[in-house]
């Protein structure tokens, strides 16, 4: 059962960033909907804040990997990405919003974070990153 929540979970992510993409597109040639603007970016925010905090907390997930994680990422990247997530929920769920190059600086972290987990790294090279 968690493996098909996970599964549409993850689907969910994707589908809601496509339509708040879709969306940010067509209302920069037409007439935004306000009602949907009123939501978007409350939600677009959220729904990258929580995104990040799961992608940074994965590292923490048991789970046959080909490559070693990094030291790094797990023992200061990782609590950064999770604590600063959880602040800016907090923050966001009291003023509503949230600045856009916050949310962005957020994403990239994470995306830089899934990209580090793919990535073959040689361990004579950057033996001191990677944990054993």
């Amino acid at each position: 059962m968690v493996p098909i929540l996970w599964w549409l979970f993850i689907q969910g992510l994707g589908y809601c960033g496509a339509l708040f993409i879709a969306y940010s597109v067509i209302s920069m040639f037409a007439r935004p909907y306000p009602p949907f603007e009123k939501v978007a970016e409350f939600f677009s925010t959220f729904l990258t804040l929580i995104g990040v905090l799961v992608t940074a907390a994965s590292i923490y997930a048991h789970q046959e990997s080909t490559y070693p994680l990094w030291r790094s990422s797990q023992r200061v990247v990782a609590p950064f990405v999770i604590i600063g997530c959880v602040v800016a929920c907090i923050y966001l769920a009291k003023r509503g919003s949230l600045p856009p190059v916050l949310v962005n600086g957020f994403a990239l972290l994470g995306i830089s974070g899934a990209l580090q987990r793919i990535t073959p790294v040689d361990p004579s090279v950057l033996g001191a990153l990677v944990s054993k």
